[in-house]
């Protein structure tokens, strides 16, 4: 039933810790899109982390490097950081 459901509103202003601010999604959304590689190298230290079940460290440079890599011949696809990490030494000897 339609009328049951709960909705609560969407507050989407914040800001990044010590950075700017933003109102709505399309602002977060271009300032995330003007530090691409920054997030493209958050995303694949994070994905190392849950992959590997520990935490990302300096010994993981040269896989995080070629996951970069891999990535970035594919427009930043997420499926690539994915791929360049499940085919990793790193991955098969956990």
């Amino acid at each position: 039933d339609p009328a049951s459901k709960k909705t609560w509103p969407i507050e989407a202003a914040a800001a990044f810790h010590k950075g700017p601010a933003f109102q709505d999604y399309f602002a977060f959304r271009d300032l995330l899109a003007g530090k691409s590689e920054a997030f493209a190298k958050g995303l694949s230290s994070a994905l190392v982390e849950y992959a590997l079940g520990r935490p990302c460290g300096f010994t993981d440079e040269a896989l995080l490097k070629s996951m970069l890599e891999a990535a970035g011949q594919k427009n930043m696809a997420v499926r690539e950081f994915l791929h360049a990490l499940i085919a990793s030494k790193e991955f098969h000897e956990k």
